[in-house]
């Protein structure tokens, strides 16, 4: 992984492409432990926050709880779930209703992060299929709970 691969990440979310660059200016990854961490780029390799985690290593590479909250942070747009049952469904692995109103205008081939009561979910992409759209569940946080067993 490296920072173009970073870049094109948060871009996939409709983030102004000036954000990602003033996100990611004078940053590099550090891997510790397997976990994927941004820093500065002059940093001595010490010691690292829980606020600099973009990615952790279980039995699969999962994005941070942190990395997340930064994307909200940066994205303009994200789904909002209304319903229990909906963002229950979202965390056993579902792929949510294209149908339902989020509040947004949904695009092809772009990620939303999933919000529940100001909480991030997890992300979808946007696909079509036979012309018409579905929210792929590409990640969700009841994931960490899975791999860390």
């Amino acid at each position: 992984m490296n920072l173009d691969t970073i870049r094109t990440f948060i871009s996939s979310f409709t983030v102004d492409e000036e954000e990602v660059n003033l996100f990611l200016e004078n940053k590099k990854l550090f891997v510790k432990f397997n976990h994927i961490f941004l820093v500065e780029k002059g940093f001595s390799g010490k010691k690292v926050s829980d606020n600099q985690l973009l990615y952790i290593q279980l039995e699969k590479l999962l994005p941070s709880k942190y990395f997340l909250l930064e994307l909200k942070g940066l994205v303009s747009r994200s789904l909002f779930l209304k319903s229990r049952d909906v963002s229950l469904k979202f965390l056993y692995g579902k792929d949510l209703p294209a149908h339902l109103d989020y509040g947004v205008k949904l695009e092809e081939g772009k990620r939303y992060l999933v919000d529940y009561q100001g909480e991030i979910l997890g992300y979808v992409q946007c696909i079509s299929e036979n012309g018409n759209l579905r929210l792929v569940n590409e990640f969700h946080v009841g994931e960490y709970l899975r791999e860390g067993n």
